[in-house]
């Protein structure tokens, strides 16, 4: 992880945060969507399993076309502690919010 300061990221991979010793992976499952506001917005609903938990956690996505490539956004907020990150001496709301946002660009492209 790259989060523009380097004393976090190395916390980031220890049992009090991801534990990637244990868990290597996070996997997000995709369910229902549906159209959601704007055109091109959309709304998932679906499951993380994060550290061994597994907890529904809906997706906002945007799609729209640049071009001839396309781009897709997505925006979630997980809940930290329900997934048992940040737990401990970092359960505190007063070093790191207890709810996290998480923010995603896909951009698809011809090749050439």
């Amino acid at each position: 992880a790259d989060t523009d300061n380097a004393d976090r990221d190395k916390m980031l991979p220890t049992a009090d945060f991801f534990d990637v010793a244990h868990f290597p992976q996070a996997h997000y499952q995709g369910g229902r969507c549906q159209p959601d506001g704007p055109a091109g917005s959309y709304r998932a609903q679906g499951t993380l399993m994060l550290r061994g938990v597994s907890k529904p956690v809906p997706l906002s996505l945007h799609f729209s076309m640049q071009g001839k490539s396309a781009l897709l956004t997505l925006d979630a907020t997980v809940p930290r502690l329900a997934f048992e990150v940040g737990s401990g001496q970092w359960a505190s709301a007063s070093a790191i919010g207890l709810d996290v946002a998480v923010h995603g660009v896909l951009k698809l492209a011809p090749g050439g």
